[in-house]
């Protein structure tokens, strides 16, 4: 069994190193924590489960060609609000944040982004 204390031993250097170089603030840490504590949402898990079956009975496009991303703007009750589908993952969320703006739907820090496709961390970074 491992002990715990070369873990701890790292934090604290790497924390001093931080420190050290001006790059930990307190008040930077604490703001951004209070800001991302203020933005959390609770889906419950049978919303979660039906996101998937919902997106492929509404896709149009995949119907007919069978291989195509979609991504899908629900609510927190998993009710699906708009849809977009294009050839590319990320073309498919452009699509959607474009029709999100048009339709007035921003900001969408109280909606569910469901992605067909594999979430990268661009697609991510974009939905943050």
């Amino acid at each position: 069994m491992t002990s715990s204390r070369p873990n701890e031993e790292f934090k604290t250097k790497r924390l001093q190193k931080l420190k050290q170089n001006g790059f930990y603030s307190p008040e930077l840490y604490d703001k951004k924590y209070k800001v991302a504590t203020e933005n959390i949402i609770t889906v419950d898990a049978p919303v979660i489960n039906s996101l998937a079956s919902i997106v492929h009975q509404n896709q149009t496009v995949f119907k007919y060609t069978g291989g195509i991303h979609a991504a899908g703007l629900f609510d927190l009750n998993g009710e699906l609000i708009l849809l977009r589908e294009d050839v590319g993952r990320h073309n498919a969320m452009d699509k959607l944040v474009g029709a999100s703006l048009v339709s007035g739907f921003l900001p969408l820090n109280r909606h569910v982004l469901f992605l067909s496709g594999r979430a990268s961390f661009e697609l991510i970074q974009k939905a943050a």
